[in-house]
């Protein structure tokens, strides 16, 4: 979990250095949020691609909740990170 990650981890994880992480990342928590905001824009283009103007409403918010869910569903290790890390 994110509590027991490292600094080592994650640069071993990323095949970088631990110099090119402090280039990038002040702190472990800097990574995360990071993470978070990117994950973020990602399901938030899955929604916005899942969107037909010319749909109904209800067309269009059933075909987003199922664009976001499978989005989620693909990346279990993500969410699950992200849920309990931040979400606390």
């Amino acid at each position: 979990g994110y509590a027991d990650t490292t600094i080592a981890d994650i640069v071993r994880e990323a095949a970088v250095s631990r110099r090119t992480f402090y280039e990038h990342f002040e702190t472990k928590a800097d990574c995360l949020i990071a993470l978070y905001e990117a994950a973020s824009a990602g399901a938030l283009k899955v929604l916005q691609g899942s969107l037909d103007p010319v749909q109904d409403w209800r067309v269009q918010v059933e075909r987003a909740l199922a664009a976001y869910y499978a989005h989620l569903a693909a990346h279990p290790a993500l969410v699950r990170t992200l849920f309990v890390a931040i979400g606390g």
